[in-house]
C-alpha cells in the first residue's frame, strides 16, 4: 500500500513548467522536492527565464516564493507584472515613468477575478545577507504567515548568499555544498526549486555555451535534476530567439531529445515560449545552420 502511494504521488507531485519541449524531457515537470538550475553568462536572461519560470507556474495555481538577491524590489515586481500581464512597460506607467494609478488599480481588481491564479510571494534581499538559515526561515515564515503550501521557490542567484561552507573549505566546493544544503530543504518541505548561476569567463566566448564553464564548481550539477545554459547570439537577440543546452536531465526515461532547444522571446513583457517549427526554421538560418524536420535527436 505505501508503494502504491507512493507512486500516486509521482503524478501528484510533480508541475509542469509550462514548457512543452523541456515536459516532453523530463517526464511532464519537476516534482516537489526536485532543483532545475539555469546557466548563462551575465545579461543572457538569466533573470528574465526566471520570471518567465514564475508567471507559468502562477498561471497553474501554484503558491510561488520568488527570492530576489540581485535586482533592486521595484524593478523585479515590474519584470513579473508585465510578463503575468504580457504588456509593455507604458502599459502601467506613463511616459515620465509614474504609475498609471487607474490602470493598475483595474489590475489589482481583474487579478480577483481569475479563481486560477496561485500566489505569489516576494522576497528582496541584499547580496551576502542570506544564509542558508535564514532561507529556510523565508521559506517557513511565508508558509506559515500566509497558510499556504508553497509549491515552487526560485531563487535568484544562490551565488550571492552568504555561504557558511567557505569557512571550511574552498569556494568552489562551498558552491556545491550550498546547492545541495537548497536541494536538501525543497525535498523537507516539498517544493519545486529553481536556481540560477553564472558562467566563468572561460564560457564567454564559446560557440555553444555549456556547463562546462560554471562559475564555482560542478559539484552543483550533482545536486540538480535538471541544467541547461542559455545560448543567444547578436543576431538571434535582435530578433527575439533564444537557445537552450541542456547539460543535465536525470529523469529523462526513453525519451529521444535534442540538445538544443529553442525558445521565442517577445519584447511585450519579457515573455518566453516555445519557437515554432518555422521560428525554429528562422533561428537556424541566422545561425547559418541548414533547417531539417528531419533532424536526427540526440540524447
Amino acid at each position: 500500500e505505501r508503494k502504491k502511494e507512493l507512486y500516486q504521488n509521482m503524478i501528484q507531485s510533480r508541475f509542469s513548467t509550462g514548457f512543452n519541449s523541456i515536459d516532453a524531457i523530463i517526464d511532464g515537470g519537476l516534482a516537489r522536492g526536485e532543483l532545475a538550475m539555469v546557466l548563462a553568462p551575465s545579461g543572457v536572461g538569466k533573470s528574465s527565464w526566471a520570471v518567465q519560470q514564475t508567471t507559468n507556474y502562477v498561471k497553474k495555481g501554484m503558491n510561488v516564493l520568488y527570492v530576489a538577491l540581485e535586482e533592486k524590489l521595484d524593478r523585479m515586481l515590474l519584470k513579473l507584472e508585465q510578463n503575468l500581464l504580457g504588456v509593455k512597460k507604458n502599459f502601467i506607467l506613463n511616459p515620465e515613468g509614474t504609475l498609471k494609478d487607474d490602470v493598475y488599480d483595474q489590475v489589482q481588481e481583474a487579478y480577483k477575478t481569475v479563481p486560477t491564479l496561485g500566489n505569489l510571494y516576494v522576497s528582496k534581499h541584499s547580496p551576502q545577507e542570506v544564509t542558508i538559515t535564514m532561507l529556510e526561515q523565508i521559506i517557513i515564515n511565508t508558509s506559515v504567515r500566509k497558510g499556504i503550501q508553497l509549491d515552487a521557490v526560485i531563487i535568484d542567484y544562490p551565488d550571492l548568499m552568504r555561504n557558511h561552507h567557505l569557512k571550511y573549505g574552498s569556494e568552489s566546493d562551498a558552491g556545491g555544498k550550498l546547492y545541495e544544503d537548497i536541494r536538501a530543504l525543497s525535498q523537507k518541505y516539498g517544493f519545486v526549486c529553481w536556481v540560477l548561476s553564472q558562467l566563468n569567463r572561460t564560457g564567454y566566448g564559446q560557440d555553444i555555451r555549456t556547463a562546462e564553464s560554471i562559475e564555482g564548481s560542478k559539484r552543483k550539477l550533482n545536486a540538480v535534476e535538471l541544467a541547461f545554459t542559455l545560448n543567444q547570439k547578436k543576431e538571434e537577440k535582435q530578433e527575439g530567439f533564444l537557445r537552450v543546452h541542456l547539460d543535465k536531465v536525470r529523469y529523462s526515461g526513453d525519451a529521444h531529445y535534442d540538445t538544443i532547444q529553442y525558445f521565442k522571446v517577445s519584447p511585450d513583457g519579457y515573455t518566453i515560449r516555445d519557437a515554432t517549427p518555422e521560428e525554429i526554421a528562422y533561428d537556424k538560418s541566422l545561425l547559418g545552420e541548414q533547417y531539417s524536420k528531419d533532424e536526427p535527436s540526440s540524447y
